[in-house]
């Protein structure tokens, strides 16, 4: 119920109202002029009637969860037509079938293909309608049939991928709940049989005795490929091809675990095959940049951002490669959009703010490390460079006090001390200042900038020797 699939429910309960329930009257059914049975509005009316509140929750949880998901960045944005979607979702109901009955080659993820054989495609399309036009065609005389199917097709609808969600085509997991419609129509459909069938009964249990037997084996042959992630996504390229959603997942497991080397390959060929994959294109920008590569780097993140451009981190490390690169103006871009996508991004103002620094841009930078010093009050680090910005910008008052703020919370760091006893001589107080030259060398004895600085303020107030 805290799942998508409750979107469902109402018309769960219009079948179960049909069967086992029998609170439509099969036999005052009307027959089409097609042939198929379909039951009389005025009884259909009164059901869907007093389900109205169901279909009202349900209306409202499929806004909020596709909002919630769209916000989260779970749909899809590589733009798939709605003939592709379509496609897809026909298919993905014959393998939802093919891997419930003959569970093989089963993979955590399903790539998404980036066209069906038509062949394949009418199949499935004949395939449906066969099946639904007979379990119509059956109703009146075995409505578990219809209640089973409608159930299977029915509950797969808000995962079938007309709206895409995640890059994948079809996913094991979302047939928990259909799967139940598949189990009804052979459960009753066996028992009818072997009641009027009584010498096939022992047949029939043999073979579904076989059955539990084999899905015990097949249950610990699957389970032993969740043991770690890396055996997991290993499993899943061998079971599927050209699964470069894998091939990501699988190099970030690696790069986990400390195997850098090995993680590379398996980037470079998730976006081979996928060239538009956002998360790979990062993953593989990030990898050249930890290996001090930042051209390659900088032509992967850039792809990223490209692909989602409101994806802040991406433009961080976007602007760290580009500063290594030496394009310090692009740099100084990319964290702009980072800290107006995301305010509250304090590495991204820190980085912006020292980049600020480096063309000159002091007034500039300030804002962004005062910004700092906001979101992160116990960050040393930010009192420091703030502080060091303001000296830079002759305002040694304001100065001083940010490092007066960071030894609050680190007593014992050297830099501060001598930067504050740069700020003190630029406010004409050399006790003060003559005081925190000599902590930072007490500190650092090997100091040379203070010990000379010293030296020549003790030339210069030879009482304060």
């Amino acid at each position: 119920m805290s799942k998508p699939m409750v979107v469902t429910l109402p018309f769960v309960l219009l079948l179960l109202d049909y069967w086992p329930l029998r609170r439509v009257a099969s036999d005052k059914w009307r027959v089409t002029r097609f042939g198929i049975p379909a039951p009389q509005l005025s009884e259909l009316n009164a059901l869907l009637l007093e389900k109205l509140p169901f279909f009202a929750l349900a209306l409202m949880g499929s806004v909020v969860t596709y909002f919630a998901q769209k916000g989260g960045g779970a749909v899809w944005s590589a733009g798939l037509p709605l003939q592709t979607r379509l496609a897809n979702a026909l298919v993905s109901y014959l393998r939802y079938i093919s891997k419930t009955f003959w569970p093989v080659d089963l993979a955590v993820v399903y790539p998404y293909p980036h066209h069906w054989p038509a062949p394949l495609l009418i199949a499935a399309v004949l395939v449906l309608i066969f099946w639904t036009g007979l379990f119509l065609w059956r109703a009146p005389r075995n409505p578990y049939l219809l209640v089973g199917w409608l159930w299977f097709i029915g509950t797969l609808v808000p995962v079938i991928g007309l709206v895409q969600v995640g890059p994948q085509s079809m996913a094991d997991r979302f047939t928990y709940v259909p799967g139940i419609g598949l189990f009804i129509l052979i459960a009753w459909g066996l028992n009818e049989f072997v009641t009027s069938h009584p010498p096939w009964r022992q047949a029939v249990i043999t073979v579904g005795g076989a059955a539990l037997i084999g899905c015990l084996v097949c249950t610990r042959i699957q389970s032993s490929y969740w043991q770690d992630s890396i055996t997991l996504f290993r499993h899943a390229i061998a079971a599927t091809t050209d699964n470069y959603i894998v091939d990501n997942f699988l190099g970030r497991a690696l790069e986990d675990a400390g195997k850098n080397d090995e993680s590379l390959p398996l980037y470079t060929e998730s976006v081979r095959l996928e060239p538009n994959y956002a998360e790979a294109q990062f993953n593989l920008g990030m990898a050249w940049l930890n290996r001090g590569r930042p051209e390659e780097a900088t032509r992967h993140l850039d792809t990223a951002v490209r692909l989602v451009p409101d994806n802040a981190g991406a433009r961080y490390y976007l602007g760290t490669a580009l500063i290594n690169s030496g394009r310090w103006d692009d740099a100084i871009a990319q964290f702009t959009e980072a800290v107006h996508i995301n305010p509250d991004f304090a590495e991204a103002h820190t980085q912006l703010a020292l980049a600020l620094v480096k063309r000159g841009k002091l007034a500039e930078a300030n804002v962004q490390f005062a910004t700092v010093v906001r979101l992160q009050p116990d960050n040393p680090d930010a009192h420091f460079n703030l502080g060091l910005a303001l000296l830079e910008n002759h305002q040694p008052t304001e100065a001083a006090g940010e490092f007066v703020a960071e030894l609050r919370l680190t007593p014992n760091e050297t830099k501060a001390h001598y930067r504050l006893a740069q700020a003190r001589q630029q406010q004409n107080q050399p006790a003060d200042a003559v005081q925190h030259y000599r902590e930072a060398l007490r500190l650092t004895p090997r100091f040379s900038e203070a010990k000379t600085e010293l030296d020549e303020i003790l030339a210069t107030h030879p009482e304060l020797r």
